[in-house]
């Protein structure tokens, strides 16, 4: 898998356009996509990703309306997917109370939602690269500040480390109210807690890889063991397939290759994704 991922990275640098900084936002996304999944093990009855989720969706549409009203400002768009994604999580968690066929429903609504608006702003005068660079990650398609990348990596280090840290209590978190609560822990304010990392997680997959990363539910297909090593798996599968993605758009239709990748998410829930965390 490690010579894969290092053929996709080079293969990129060599043979189309895509600046070397971009591709390290690809992988910080994926590092980020693992700390998701992780906490959407703890957080929910049945593993799916940040696309059949309905976050990806939630947080592309808050980017759509703020580019289209406001401001094609990165750091704001990147503040309008954070604020748009927790407040889908308050909604979906208000709504579904646990029911994982709820957030796949709403997931599904969510998608078609981002759909329609795309098509309708577009109509009503948003460039249609606008959409594609919202869609493969606003916020790798541009230079940063440089101490922003350090910030981002030591922050992304500190969630998967706390997810490693806390793995039992996140285990016994995911078995509901009751079970965390007579251990002497305080469920709604670690519920809360959970929530808003989910959010900053997702918003920066969002900002940095679109709905790239949708492969991330490829972790629902390996065995159930936990370790350094798998999460490394899984972070090279993730990252590979984002660049073999962003690889396909500079020679294929751009809307081809996402839509593939989108269909691609919703297939491995299909096919393996429906198993439960606790079942």
């Amino acid at each position: 898998m490690v010579l894969v991922c290092a053929g996709t990275v080079v293969f990129s640098m060599m043979y189309t356009d895509i600046p070397p900084l971009r591709t390290c936002y690809y992988f910080i996304a994926s590092i980020f996509s693992l700390v998701l999944v992780k906490l959407a093990r703890a957080d929910s009855g049945v593993r799916i990703d940040y696309v059949q989720s309905g976050e990806a969706w939630a947080g592309i549409l808050g980017a759509l309306i703020i580019f289209f009203l406001v401001s094609d400002n990165r750091y704001l768009l990147f503040l309008s997917v954070w604020v748009s994604v927790l407040m889908y999580e308050l909604y979906i968690h208000q709504l579904s109370r646990g029911r994982s066929s709820d957030r796949l429903m709403v997931g599904y609504a969510f998608g078609a939602m981002a759909v329609v608006a795309g098509v309708y702003l577009v109509l009503n005068g948003l460039r249609l690269d606008a959409v594609t660079a919202i869609l493969s990650g606003i916020c790798c398609t541009e230079l940063h500040a440089g101490w922003i990348i350090p910030v981002i990596v030591l922050l992304c280090t500190l969630l998967y480390a706390g997810e490693r840290f806390f793995m039992y209590e996140l285990l016994l978190f995911s078995q509901g109210e009751q079970y965390f609560s007579s251990g002497g822990y305080p469920y709604g304010k670690v519920k809360l807690l959970v929530l808003c990392l989910r959010s900053v997680s997702a918003a920066f997959v969002i900002s940095f890889a679109g709905v790239l990363a949708g492969v991330s539910a490829i972790s629902i297909m390996l065995p159930e063991r936990e370790g350094v090593l798998q999460d490394g798996m899984t972070v090279l599968v993730v990252f590979s397939f984002i660049n073999i993605a962003a690889l396909m758009m500079t020679y294929l239709n751009t809307f081809s290759v996402l839509a593939a990748v989108v269909v691609i998410s919703y297939l491995l829930h299909l096919f393996g994704g429906r198993r439960v965390v606790n079942g």
